[in-house]
């Protein structure tokens, strides 16, 4: 069992309001014992449970249910119940979870009054704004400003320089500069802003230096000069050490320690391999224990390539800022709703937790364009182990790929194949043809050695633009949706 002590600072704090209150510490406990005195209060976790803090965007660190919550209330255009911002709110922290840690750890919640329906009440006492926002004006000067950015966590880093944010509802344009941690710089171009502007997505870049960072872990700390310069020979693969900036993976040996994992096959001590950030094992990174670093990581050159190309779409996705009309979901077998994602001018969201699939059973991925114009779509998947699979379209010609307007489209997965684990849907819908971009996709999948570079060129080449070392995506012409599910037993 663990017992959790309060710090000297908190126990002086608590007497500092006690002191305030004219409550007696016996008092105190008295009350708290019989639960909220009145309201309710939101809970990142259960009481048995700990609160995730995560590493984002290379130097961003958040609680995992704090940030998510934060991007919930951005969001919202309505004053809706405590009830339905929890539920949205636990489902992208669990999201947010799954696709950062690869490991569902906590479960939000709230204590509220005995006897009380505070949860049935609106969050707000005041209107909140018409407009949602995924950035807010913090300081102004002449055209300077300062800005605080709430994006998709892994999506944060795109928003450097070159990229643009709306002032308002289209009254202008901010160009940001610079970026620290959630903290960007930028001119205003067009319009004018005050303290407290919302403010929306226009622009995002996407860095042609985008590299994917792999851990060193520390069963192979005598090794770490071997493996940063096997690893410095693969192209936007970088080694880091753990613990000093934000890591995607971690390569590492199996030890007795992480043998108590409890799956059900597990690598031989002394294999080498990856691990999620979350130290969770990714399937079929592992070979034999007598495998040498440089053996190991020559074999996981093809995996590397497909998770830094995954990595990448991420950067992607934005769900919560998109202008096009798209909605995606997933249906189990006998067509029934276990997942749903859509960008905010799409529909509401009827599912909130990551589904579970099952292995031996199919499903199906559904795509609805409720747009006036025809829209191209691209369907990835990527599997517990890291692979990636092109789902949709199956051909590079054109037309591929092409959803008339107000029509859905939908792919049959028969048949779910091992090994357990976290998969995911990237859906892809843009206003022209995504055929260079695919090609890359495909040839990366199938293990030819195609590299980010040649990825995000053709990103850029199916926009028209120029190979200027970054890639722009415009929200009127990309929507890019994620759906996260758990393939069990």
């Amino acid at each position: 069992m663990v017992r959790l002590e309060a710090s000297q600072e908190e126990i002086n704090y608590q007497k500092q309001w006690l002191a305030k209150l004219g409550m007696t510490e016996t008092e105190w406990i008295d009350r708290r014992r019989k639960g909220i005195a009145e309201g309710i209060t939101l809970l990142a976790t259960k009481r048995s449970q700990k609160a995730a803090d995560l590493t984002f965007a290379g130097d961003v660190h958040a609680g995992a249910f704090t940030y998510s919550l934060t991007r919930q209330l951005w969001d919202m255009t309505e004053a809706p119940t405590v009830t339905t911002v929890m539920s949205a709110t636990t489902a992208k922290t669990e999201q947010l979870l799954k696709t950062i840690t690869n490991s569902r750890t906590q479960t939000p919640g709230w204590e509220k009054q005995a006897g009380g329906q505070c949860e049935q009440e609106l969050i707000y006492f005041t209107k909140p704004t018409a407009i949602p926002a995924t950035a807010i004006v913090q300081q102004v000067a002449d055209n300077q400003v300062r800005v605080l950015l709430m994006n998709e966590p892994q999506s944060i880093e795109a928003f450097g320089k070159g990229a643009t944010l709306t002032i308002g509802n289209n009254q202008g344009t901010i160009e940001i500069e610079s970026r620290q941690q959630l903290i960007a710089t930028g001119i205003v171009k067009a319009g004018k802003v005050t303290p407290g502007t919302p403010l929306q997505e226009n622009t995002r870049t996407i860095p042609k230096e985008t590299s994917l960072k792999i851990g060193i872990d520390a069963s192979l700390k005598s090794e770490s000069a071997i493996v940063k310069q096997e690893l410095s020979q693969l192209p936007r693969i970088e080694a880091v050490e753990l613990l000093t900036s934000e890591v995607h993976y971690i390569l590492g040996r199996m030890t007795p320690k992480y043998q108590q994992q409890g799956r059900s096959t597990l690598p031989p001590i002394n294999s080498i391999g990856l691990f999620s950030s979350g130290l969770e094992i990714v399937p079929e990174s592992f070979s034999t224990a007598d495998e040498t670093i440089e053996a190991a990581i020559d074999r996981l050159r093809s995996k590397l390539r497909s998770l830094l190309a995954a990595r990448i779409l991420k950067l992607m996705l934005n769900a919560d800022a998109s202008k096009l009309k798209v909605s995606a979901e997933i249906q189990s077998e006998g067509a029934v709703l276990v997942g749903q994602a859509f960008t905010i001018r799409g529909e509401q969201s009827r599912k909130r937790t990551v589904p579970q699939l099952k292995i031996g059973q199919g499903f199906r991925v559904v795509v609805q364009n409720q747009e006036v114009r025809d829209l191209y779509v691209a369907i990835i998947l990527t599997s517990p182990e890291g692979n990636l699979y092109v789902a949709s379209p199956q051909t590079d010609d054109a037309a591929a790929g092409l959803l008339k307007a107000r029509e859905q489209m939908q792919l049959e997965v028969k048949r779910i194949l091992p090994p357990v684990g976290a998969g995911e849907a990237l859906m892809i819908a843009s206003t022209s043809p995504l055929k260079s971009a695919v090609r890359t996709l495909r040839s990366i999948a199938s293990e030819d050695r195609n590299s980010a570079d040649d990825l995000l060129d053709g990103l850029m080449l199916d926009r028209g633009a120029t190979t200027s070392g970054i890639s722009q995506v415009k929200t009127s012409d990309i929507a890019a949706l994620s759906m996260t599910f758990d393939i069990v037993e």
